[in-house]
């Protein structure tokens, strides 16, 4: 259900990070208003990244939603899934309506608790490591005689994983984002932690809703750029 429900959530945190983003400081001699900028801001916001399944492309969709401080330290939870199920064609279902040719339907969904350090940051450029802790499911299901999917099996799993993200700013509010990181997954089953594992990339935009806020409507709070 999160995924039904994450674009308003993610409206929510973008509204509340608007507004608790900057705090003022008055001078009582000239009346000046100088911006100060708060330790403590929201965090939310989509994650996506690319990785394999038994040999397999796949993309795994997320949501994030938690809190950094100073810019430099992240941390909350984030809610991931496969964005489409695998497919094979070439594995025995043992059920009493599965065919010879029936298929079989992977997916996978976790939690995962997250920290990430801004190791370097400058006007444009940034370079963090995010390291993650987080527990799911793999689930299977298979086509029976109608050609309808049934549940075949469910296995949980504990991952693990960290990597490298590159961040360059292209304007104030709008960057560019790609990272690479492996990914270890812990399971009783040896064909679980084989499937899973492995390195994953990312790839895509970042906007700091911020900044696009303040410089459509409270531009005077704006160091030059």
């Amino acid at each position: 259900m999160w995924y039904k429900i994450s674009g308003h959530i993610i409206a929510m945190f973008c509204a509340l990070s608007v507004l608790g983003q900057t705090d003022t400081l008055v001078s009582e001699q000239d009346s000046v208003v100088i911006p100060k900028e708060k330790k403590w801001k929201l965090l939310a916001g989509f994650d996506a990244n690319r990785s394999f399944f038994a040999g397999r492309p796949v993309t795994i969709n997320g949501l994030r939603l938690g809190a950094k401080y100073k810019e430099v330290h992240r941390f909350g939870i984030g809610f991931y899934a496969l964005k489409r199920g695998v497919f094979f064609t070439d594995i025995d279902v043992d059920k009493e309506d599965a065919t010879d040719t029936s298929y079989v339907q992977f997916n996978v969904g976790f939690a995962s608790l997250f920290y990430e350090y801004a190791f370097f940051r400058s006007k444009r450029w940034e370079l963090a490591v995010p390291t993650y802790l987080g527990a799911g499911d793999v689930s299977a299901t298979y086509s029976d005689t109608a050609g309808l999917y049934q549940p075949l099996r469910t296995s949980p799993f504990v991952a693990t994983g960290t990597g490298v993200v590159a961040q360059f700013k292209i304007i104030r509010w709008f960057g560019l984002k790609a990272g690479v990181g492996y990914r270890l997954v812990f399971n009783e089953e040896k064909a679980i932690r084989k499937a899973f594992r492995g390195p994953y990339y990312k790839f895509g935009v970042s906007i700091f809703f911020g900044d696009l806020y303040n410089s459509l409507f409270r531009r005077e709070r704006l160091e030059p750029w």
